[in-house]
């Protein structure tokens, strides 16, 4: 008898976990198909004030030699200083139109890394600064 009440209650308490075991997985999966579902929301490009389009460069470090070269250039009077600084842009970066969706993949308080999600230019992927994020 006492046996029997025993195995009564070892299952019920079964039960009762596998239940919560049950729940468990469930909200496991609810939470990650939300999660899913937040981290596709997507961003776009912003152009900077009074450009048309906006670069994408290949990694943070080219886009942050290109920024010291061009400071190192503005401190250089002289015509050719800006000519030098725009074709070394033009070589390392690639311009994206307006509104093109992009993916972050990592982000730092620099800029992030995207990759495109449709158009013309899908799966290019690069570095973008910070203020060209929407």
């Amino acid at each position: 008898m006492c046996l029997q009440l025993a195995r009564r209650r070892l299952a019920r308490s079964l039960g009762r976990q596998c239940s919560l075991t049950r729940r468990a997985k469930r909200l496991v999966l609810v939470s990650a198909a939300l999660a899913l579902l937040v981290g596709a929301c997507g961003h776009k490009l912003v152009p900077e004030p009074g450009q048309h389009t906006v670069r994408i460069y290949p990694d943070e470090q080219s886009y942050q030699r290109l920024r010291e070269i061009k400071n190192a250039l503005k401190k250089q009077p002289g015509p050719f200083a800006g000519m030098v600084a725009g074709m070394g842009e033009q070589a390392l970066s690639r311009e994206l139109p307006i509104d093109t969706p992009v993916k972050i993949v990592s982000q730092d308080s620099v800029g992030a890394v995207v990759e495109v999600t449709s158009g013309p230019n899908k799966g290019v992927r690069g570095f973008v600064p910070i203020a060209n994020l929407k």
